[in-house]
């Protein structure tokens, strides 16, 4: 009995001096993590997935993700957690299933993501926003997202999109459906997706800001639709798409230092689309921007739209605008106009404002 005791008090002492959990005693006494705030877990040496590493994490860990191919989607709300890939070889999360969201940021949710490689799903980093509860602040970088339904989709409180490629998307590349607070997207390339490579499409009032090359969607560049904060186009580049480079629906913005060449279509009239279309907004300043060989260079449906400073070259027409509709077009100065397409007697259109019988697209679906 005397050693029976002594052997229980041996016991006790010793857990009560076991040391802190490692990452692999995480996996199963996951409470041990939750005060290590500052740690890197790590996938798959000392978690068998991602969610795991997510479930045990504290506020503010980080996830480092070896190289190799992930087939399952992962959760984040409540905390907000850097997650980042290999820089030697590609971290790859997955799925054939158009059904399934990849990433999915909820309720407080967020962080980073790095040198991540998103394949498949419905989409491939997804907010969740129902109204009373949204993600908090995201940002994405070095990541690359391709053959999903839509790339990034959802509403934010607040996104920064730093070096991201979208490409080869069912639908549109990018859709946001609420900026709470900011959204900014800075380097993006989006590309050969089934839609627009970029919608905004939304009434919350943060402040979105888009530089990024978009060209050779099925539809258009950029769109944003119905947005009441302030909106900044500046380096956007768009072209070789059918219809827009960028569409501004109920939209004021400014846009310089931009490209926009290129866009629209060959119709059996002539042709259809604009580097810029501008629909039911009330003031679009533009500045220090190209548009080259466009089917029109800037196209005004009920807006008011003031350009200076950019340079129009080589497209069917410079200006247009929608018939029966009250519209505003202000030369602020020093534009460049070069020579149209088509027949010799075009280049009289240079930077004119011509009347023209041509319905816009409707805003897009996100």
């Amino acid at each position: 009995m005397v050693l029976g005791g002594a052997l229980v008090s041996a016991l006790v002492a010793l857990v009560w001096m076991t040391p802190a959990a490692t990452g692999t005693e995480c996996v199963a006494r996951t409470n041990a993590c939750q005060d290590r705030s500052g740690r890197q877990l790590h996938v798959p040496r000392e978690f068998r997935n991602i969610q795991e590493a997510i479930d045990a994490a504290a506020d503010g860990a980080t996830i480092l993700v070896a190289a190799g191919v992930y087939p399952e989607p992962f959760r984040i709300e409540g905390k907000r957690l850097r997650i980042i890939g290999s820089d030697d070889g590609r971290t790859e999360i997955t799925s054939r299933d158009r059904g399934v969201m990849l990433a999915t940021y909820a309720s407080g949710g967020g962080g980073e993501l790095k040198n991540l490689f998103f394949r498949g799903g419905a989409c491939a980093v997804c907010g969740i926003h129902d109204g009373s509860a949204m993600p908090a602040a995201l940002a994405l970088k070095d990541v690359t997202m391709a053959d999903g339904y839509r790339g990034v989709f959802g509403g934010f409180s607040s996104l920064v999109l730093k070096n991201v490629t979208v490409s080869a998307t069912q639908w549109h590349g990018i859709s946001i459906t609420h900026v709470g607070v900011a959204l900014k997207v800075d380097d993006v390339e989006v590309h050969d997706t089934g839609g627009v490579g970029l919608v905004v499409f939304n009434d919350g009032p943060g402040t979105v800001t888009i530089g990024g090359h978009f060209h050779h969607n099925a539809t258009g560049g950029v769109e944003i639709i119905g947005h009441n904060g302030a909106i900044n186009l500046v380096l956007v580049v768009a072209d070789h798409n059918p219809q827009f480079g960028v569409f501004l629906f109920d939209a004021s913005a400014g846009m310089a230092l931009s490209a926009l060449s290129a866009n629209g279509h060959p119709t059996a009239t002539g042709c259809q689309g604009a580097g810029l279309l501008v629909k039911h907004s009330s003031s679009v300043t533009v500045t220090g921007t190209i548009f080259a060989t466009n089917c029109l260079g800037i196209y005004n449906s009920g807006s008011a739209v003031a350009f200076g400073s950019d340079i129009f070259d080589s497209n069917a027409a410079d200006l247009g605008h929608e018939v029966g509709l009250p519209f505003s077009t202000t030369d602020l100065g020093n534009n460049i106009c070069g020579e149209n397409l088509g027949s010799a007697n075009e280049t009289l259109h240079a930077c004119q404002d011509l009347t023209l019988d041509i319905q816009p697209p409707a805003p897009d679906d996100p």
